[in-house]
């Protein structure tokens, strides 16, 4: 007879706990913590998807689009925007809640507006930024069915900009991951240093043995008339800088983003 989910989930509940016994006076913390993170979420049901890539390559843009907001619910700009990482996951009803770190080092989650989010999530030197530089994460709860199994999305800093802080924050969640999607432009060419980021994130992670572990959308594929080349040599690319075969291919869905409606005065 095969297995249920719940069976499986204790099974495997069962080992996390014994290996993470085995794993007192060993001194491996990182082990220890990532064995009790990975225990944790499936005791939630949750399975986390985190977005990340180069700075502007439309991550927040993809985001607002896969979640139907006409209105953006991350915020996008022509400059590295986002500095924070920023959760999606399903609620009851819309709320939004900030991580901020207090005089005390202690971490307290307060409630704030949809319009507070751009002001915690954008770098300080945007405006009302500078007032919200203690926060350190955003979370966002949504009454989305798309949402509802369990799904937490996660948007990401860009990595390999201006700012080195951000590639940081974003190679130190990666490992809370249970699959990324990377996201790279159709305006230009996988760079090296995206495929280096994407090889080892998915080591991080221990996506890349698995077809539905990590994924890379391309994206802005409005701005060309033909990308047919380029999505070819994508595919090469990425099948061998991660050990996929070339006859693994991409879902052929594809997400066109409404035009964004602007925000009421």
């Amino acid at each position: 007879m095969t297995a249920t989910f719940d069976e499986l989930r204790e099974e495997i509940l069962s080992l996390c706990a014994d290996l993470d016994a085995r794993t007192d006076g060993r001194n491996v913390p990182h082990t220890a913590e990532r064995l009790r993170q990975a225990a944790a979420r499936l005791t939630d049901g949750k399975l986390v998807v985190i977005l990340c890539g180069e700075f502007k390559r439309g991550k927040s843009t993809l985001l607002n689009a896969l979640l139907d907001q006409r209105i953006p619910l991350f915020p996008v700009a022509p400059t590295p925007k986002t500095r924070l990482i920023t959760s999606v996951a399903y609620g009851e009803t819309e709320q939004y809640f900030a991580k901020v770190t207090g005089p005390d080092g202690a971490t307290e989650r307060k409630p704030i507006t949809r319009e507070d989010i751009e002001t915690y999530v954008g770098e300080p030197d945007h405006a009302g930024s500078a007032d919200h530089a203690d926060a350190v994460m955003v979370e966002i709860l949504l009454p989305d069915r798309r949402l509802k199994s369990g799904l937490v999305l996660m948007d990401t800093p860009g990595v390999g900009g201006i700012h080195p802080v951000h590639s940081k924050i974003t190679e130190h969640v990666l490992p809370t991951a249970d699959a990324i999607v990377f996201v790279a432009s159709v305006t230009e060419p996988l760079r090296e240093a995206e495929l280096d980021f994407l090889y080892a994130a998915g080591t991080l992670m221990r996506a890349s043995d698995t077809r539905d572990g990590l994924l890379v959308a391309l994206n802005m594929i409005d701005t060309r008339t033909d990308y047919t080349d380029l999505l070819t040599e994508t595919r090469r690319r990425v099948a061998e800088r991660t050990g996929r075969t070339l006859g693994w291919t991409f879902p052929g869905r594809f997400v066109r983003p409404r035009r964004p409606a602007r925000r009421p005065p």
